[in-house]
């Protein structure tokens, strides 16, 4: 079925005539195709205990969003969301013959609400502020591989990043992220946390920009968790990456500053999406 309706509504309103408090509303209905990737059924291996494959049988995703904002001066600004998806594609995990199998699948109903606070503020004159709280509520139910799913939990992430003006030329960045527990298909993953630092200068009349940067600094963004739904058996995973790196980058800047317009290939940028 190629036909159906997408309404999308953005609503905005001044409380004060200084522009100080601004009132934001928008609704929309919206679809997500699966990639052509997760629609391939051949497997290959994962690890030694599991076989990933795609899911030629995977239906489109619908989702119902809803969102109400409020921005104060420009810096502050506070979200109101809610979600209501039909088919969720995720992740699914299926025990087979001394082996899982991971695939992607369709979920039957996720709700998702929650509230969040993005704050960019100059705090001196060499020191800005950006950070981002949210605070979400996900609830995932349906009948995955013959076993009943109900996995909800609340979950909180904070990513506060500070950028620093040094001097004309020098500047610095001082980032990180934390984020508790998500309830998220079958998966309830493990509390996270990741550190980054970089400082850059600007060289050759600022035309050119050397950075050094360091991800992951404290090496604890290492990802894990249990998997939930799976016929007599628990299961549980935890990932040690290569992610904690040093990176150094040189990059010239050629043209005045002025910006290219990207050549036009007449493609859908929707479905150029879904090729990975």
């Amino acid at each position: 079925t190629y036909t159906n309706l997408f309404p999308t509504v953005f609503l905005q309103y001044n409380l004060d005539s200084a522009g100080k408090n601004v009132l934001g509303f928008n609704f929309g209905r919206r679809i997500n195709r699966p990639d052509y990737q997760s629609l391939n059924p051949f497997t290959y291996p994962l690890d030694r205990y599991t076989l990933y494959g795609g899911n030629p049988f995977l239906e489109p995703t619908f989702s119902y969003n809803f969102e109400l904002t409020h921005t104060y001066k420009n810096w502050l600004t506070t979200s109101l969301k809610y979600s209501f998806t039909k088919n969720e594609i995720n992740e699914t995990i299926e025990q087979g013959t001394n082996i899982f199998y991971s695939r992607p699948g369709n979920f039957g109903k996720r709700i998702s609400y929650g509230a969040s606070v993005n704050i960019n503020y100059k705090i001196k004159k060499w020191w800005t502020l950006q950070w981002y709280n949210e605070v979400q509520y996900n609830s995932f139910t349906g009948s995955i591989y013959n076993q009943t799913l109900n996995n909800k939990g609340t979950y909180w992430v904070s990513a506060p990043t500070n950028m620093f003006q040094l001097s004309k030329s020098w500047t610095a960045e001082l980032s990180a992220t934390y984020q508790t527990s998500i309830y998220i298909g079958q998966f309830v993953t493990v509390p996270v946390f990741t550190m980054r630092t970089a400082v850059s200068k600007k060289i050759w009349k600022d035309k050119g920009t050397l950075k050094a940067a360091l991800n992951d600094a404290l090496y604890t963004n290492q990802p894990g968790g249990n998997i939930k739904a799976i016929a007599n058996s628990t299961a549980r995973w935890k990932s040690y990456l290569d992610t904690r790196v040093f990176v150094v980058q040189l990059s010239y800047r050629f043209n005045k500053g002025k910006s290219l317009q990207a050549r036009q290939t007449g493609a859908s940028d929707t479905e150029k999406s879904r090729v990975k």
